[in-house]
């Protein structure tokens, strides 16, 4: 077998280990509140190279990106990689991020695929400037996001990052969400006017969000004062919402419960993952704990690590419930 022949089956092996879930929008959550106001900031992102979203977690940033990428299609392709841990590794990076361009164009980056696994390994800059020529020609506008990139640390892919954004073509654009700011050229960006940022302060919800967030979570009815205590001491923060309005549901004195919900958000947090879980049955507890080895879960992975054979019904509960997870796909395997 030629040398081509082995690294293009190489090539082959390696995409058919990729995790498709991790190319996907995530599906729209059920009772999501609308953020029209942040969405048109997204909007102006069309004008920027880079659109940087940082935030601490829990503030909505993923829910937020996927929202506008729904309502953006098909005018506007997005293309979309979750990161985790794994994705340091340079190859296994790039290697996403062309899977991920490849579904709105699926022939960009084959000649490329090769050389990024071929030994020794072809400088980074080379081919990233074979790959902005190829995204140079086509015909329509892409918005590649990445998500959760707080996890890359690897400075060779951050140099890789810089290149591509000092380069972009006119008609891409990338998303970055992230809970720290990367250490790309934010302030050259800035500077040049080419960078969007939206960060923890735009992403607070406002009373009026906090109301409609509440009415759809179908919380004890509250007064005006008890949603704008409630945003108050959460600082907007949408997590903290949440959580609070499943602590609420089975809260025999809401009174009361308001007036010991306060503190720092790391104690809220604290206080309102106790009063949620405290709620749950005993089967749904276990379940919890035994499952939450795993970063992202299906029904038989999840019936390996408990013991059961229903996980599928259990991980339905728990979306329907809103219990600390969200699907990655819309058939709801993962």
């Amino acid at each position: 077998m030629c040398r081509l022949s082995r690294v293009n089956k190489a090539v082959a092996e390696v995409e058919a280990l990729l995790l498709t879930t991790k190319l996907n929008i995530p599906p729209a959550r059920p009772q999501m509140v609308p953020r029209p106001r942040l969405t048109e900031r997204l909007q102006e992102g069309l004008n920027y190279n880079l659109i940087l979203v940082s935030a601490p977690a829990g503030f909505g940033k993923t829910t937020l990106l996927s929202e506008w990428a729904r309502h953006s299609q098909p005018i506007i392709w997005t293309a979309w990689v979750s990161l985790d841990e794994g994705d340091n590794d340079t190859v296994r990076f790039w290697d996403y991020f062309i899977a991920a361009l490849k579904k709105p164009k699926s022939d960009i980056g084959e000649k490329i695929l090769p050389w990024l696994h071929s030994s020794p390994p072809i400088p980074t800059e080379s081919l990233l400037t074979a790959l902005i020529n190829e995204i140079s020609s086509i015909s329509f506008e892409l918005i590649l996001v990445l998500d959760d990139y707080h996890f890359i640390e690897s400075q060779q892919i951050h140099d890789g990052i810089t290149y591509l954004l000092e380069h972009m073509p006119a008609q891409m654009h990338l998303a970055i969400a992230t809970r720290v700011d990367p250490p790309l050229a934010l302030a050259h960006f800035r500077g040049r006017g080419t960078m969007l940022e939206i960060r923890a302060d735009d992403l607070r919800l406002t009373w009026e969000d906090a109301a409609s967030l509440f009415k759809e979570l179908k919380t004890p009815r509250l007064s005006a004062k008890d949603v704008a205590a409630l945003n108050g001491r959460t600082e907007g923060w949408v997590v903290g919402l949440k959580m609070a309005a499943l602590a609420m549901r089975q809260q025999k004195d809401i009174q009361r419960f308001l007036t010991t919900f306060s503190g720092s958000r790391l104690y809220i947090m604290d206080y309102l993952m106790e009063e949620v879980l405290r709620q749950q049955t005993k089967e749904v507890k276990e379940f919890l704990l035994r499952s939450s080895v795993l970063n992202r879960l299906t029904a038989p992975l999840c019936d390996a690590v408990t013991g059961r054979k229903d996980s599928n019904e259990m991980l339905l509960l728990l979306e329907r419930a809103q219990l600390f997870t969200m699907p990655l796909d819309e058939s709801r395997q993962w």
